[in-house]
């Protein structure tokens, strides 16, 4: 042990007993120019468990997942959508709202920088290579979401936060300035948990709905949006802080088309693998429930 730690510099031995600590602590970082991207050039998106408990839609406690997408330049929130699970659906969802709100004048973003997570990394939008020659109706499976959009993909490191550090900040402020203020608080961590929250939900006195945390999410998203007072050296202009929103609307001088506009309505579809056949048919799930297709019926090809 001692020739090994003779020979191996520490932050080796780190790198490879404590990966966390490694990164935290240890490992070089660097950090972007303010001008690397342009307004709505980049784009980042993630999602995360809200630090709230709130009663859902069938009667049960749960923490939401709120989804979220931000213009890298001037951290500005372009679309979100809070749901009681979060999935390759809530991603359309939020997608397809940013695509289509006449507030983000830039249009598309030329590239858009993803979590790592098994959501982001389906089969609708990193699309899969054709295992064999493919007519023009298997070209959107295959292609993906993002470049029939014509959209740059990039995904994180996996397990790195500071490959998209400037949204996993967002949501940082977001449980400092929001939920710590919401009845139902649950805290980010077990240490920072009320003790009067078990209370809170063995009588749901006070607890809010999902309705209602959604409400209050669209107002301080808002409010953040239009907020000027902040301490981002990045966002001032002529000796001026400015909002997000200012920011964006004044530094924004250019709009992308989408590659294909019919894309879009792939984005309200649910894309799903190639279906296997097996005796009872196809198998296809829905919310958790099996249904198969094909068991009672055969079509039968007659040659001659």
């Amino acid at each position: 042990m001692r020739q090994l730690d003779r020979f191996i510099p520490p932050a080796v031995q780190a790198a490879h007993r404590e990966p966390k600590r490694y990164r935290d602590q240890i490992e070089p970082t660097g950090q972007l120019h303010p001008e690397t991207f342009t307004v709505n050039q980049r784009w980042e998106s993630d999602q995360r468990t809200c630090d709230v408990r709130v009663i859902m839609p069938d009667g049960s406690l749960g923490r939401p997942d709120l989804t979220a997408w931000i213009d890298w330049r001037t951290r500005r929130c372009v679309s979100w959508h809070v749901d009681a699970t979060g999935n390759t659906d809530t991603i359309n969802t939020s997608l397809h709202m940013a695509l289509i709100d006449e507030a983000n004048i830039g249009g598309v973003p030329e590239i858009i920088w993803l979590d790592n997570g098994r959501d982001y990394k389906g089969i609708t939008f990193a699309g899969s290579k054709p295992s064999r020659k493919v007519d023009d109706a298997d070209v959107p499976r295959w292609r993906g979401m993002y470049a029939m959009l014509g959209i740059e993909l990039h995904l994180a490191l996996p397990r790195g936060p500071r490959g998209k550090a400037r949204i996993e900040r967002w949501f940082k402020t977001k449980g400092e300035q929001l939920d710590a203020f919401l009845p139902g608080y649950c805290g980010n961590e077990p240490k920072n948990r009320p003790e009067s929250l078990a209370k809170k939900e063995k009588t749901r006195d006070g607890l809010m709905t999902l309705d209602e945390y959604r409400r209050h999410v669209a107002a301080w998203i808002a409010q953040y949006n239009d907020s000027d007072d902040h301490g981002k050296t990045d966002l001032v202009d002529d000796g001026r802080k400015l909002s997000p929103n200012e920011a964006y609307r004044r530094w924004c001088d250019s709009q992308r088309q989408l590659a294909n506009e019919q894309a879009l309505k792939y984005l309200l579809l649910r894309w799903g693998k190639p279906l296997t056949v097996g005796k009872n048919g196809v198998r296809i799930e829905v919310d958790g429930q099996s249904y198969y297709y094909g068991a009672t019926c055969c079509v039968f090809i007659l040659e001659r």
